[in-house]
């Protein structure tokens, strides 16, 4: 772009020169209006190219400063979201550059401990319910008979609650076994499907493992808010 600033401003001065003395002169050595013409159909395309080449989207690797900084924070933002690790700093840079987004917004309480895993998530409650006290089993009254073995097998695999109390360390077991799977939004379900109020531990794992959930959607509004900005070359 220099160079083509360079180049206008040499044949604007050349143009500026000649049209005094054309419009003085009566002499054939003088310009004609001819070459004055040429003259000005390159300034006219000079200034056109100019104009096209400032009003181009600039490019992210030698481009706009801020607009490099800002490709560079969208792709730092995605890699440390997915790996769980803090994001702060990206998360500030694209707020200056580009305020106002929502899903950034609801990234913010995250940022600087970084957004769990869903295999972190796991591992974390597999400790919570490891925490919770065993159920007290009831006294056994089997008499060795086929009906007794029917009973403890079914008390195996059914776990019988007191209404208006929860087998917390079965629940919190077997939803850490869907999310080891894989399976986050299901162990979110199994919590909110107990009658009575999470435990705090609980309620905490419940909140980051909805925002892990949404992550996506949000990260996909940030990287669309931010590419539109890239895209008009403003930042």
């Amino acid at each position: 772009m220099g160079e083509a600033e360079a180049d206008l401003k040499r044949q604007q001065e050349a143009l500026a020169s000649l049209r005094p003395a054309a419009a003085g002169s009566t002499q054939s050595g003088g310009a004609s209006s001819a070459q004055l013409a040429a003259l000005d159909k390159r300034v006219k395309a000079l200034e056109d190219s100019l104009a096209a080449l400032k009003s181009a989207p600039p490019s992210p690797i030698g481009g706009n400063a801020d607009n490099a900084v800002l490709s560079q924070a969208l792709a730092d933002l995605k890699a440390k979201l997915a790996g769980g690790a803090p994001y702060e700093a990206e998360a500030g840079t694209i707020d200056r550059l580009v305020p106002g987004i929502p899903g950034l917004g609801r990234l913010r309480p995250y940022a600087h401990s970084g957004l769990p895993t869903v295999e972190s998530l796991a591992h974390e409650l597999e400790r919570i319910a490891a925490g919770f006290p065993l159920t007290e089993p009831q006294a056994g009254t089997g008499d060795g008979s086929y009906w007794d073995s029917i009973s403890r097998w079914l008390g195996s695999i059914v776990t019988v609650r007191m209404i208006g109390a929860a087998d917390w360390k079965a629940i919190s077991t077997q939803a850490a076994a869907d999310a080891k799977a894989g399976r986050l939004a299901e162990a979110v379900t199994r919590l909110a499907d107990s009658e009575t109020a999470l435990p705090p531990e609980l309620a905490q794992w419940r909140e980051k493992a909805k925002a892990r959930l949404g992550a996506d959607a949000m990260v996909e509004e940030v990287s669309a808010a931010v590419l539109r900005v890239l895209s008009s070359g403003k930042s």
